[in-house]
């Protein structure tokens, strides 16, 4: 699984548009993903624009090593384990 952080939409758009920007920054084929979901979701209102700010979390079938060398280390990350706790 890959995190893909710092997804910025506008306010107007919902999530779905931040789901296919993750996508889209991953440049993998439809085909090749498994899952992908909203991991974080956040407002930025700086400079007066109010938007929303998305982690991503997507599952391939693409060597996820190779992806995250060749893509910004800054905004995606590969997950190794992610554990759900419930309290």
């Amino acid at each position: 699984m890959i995190l893909i952080t710092g997804i910025k939409i506008p306010f107007e758009e919902n999530e779905e548009q931040a789901v296919k920007s993750a996508l889209k920054r991953l440049d993998v084929k439809k085909s090749s993903v498994k899952s992908a979901y909203i991991f974080k979701r956040s407002l930025d209102l700086r400079r007066g624009h109010l938007a929303k700010v998305y982690s991503v979390i997507v599952d391939t079938d693409v060597n996820e090593d190779k992806l995250v060398k060749r893509l910004n280390k800054n905004e995606i990350t590969k997950i190794i384990c992610l554990i759900k706790l419930q309290l």
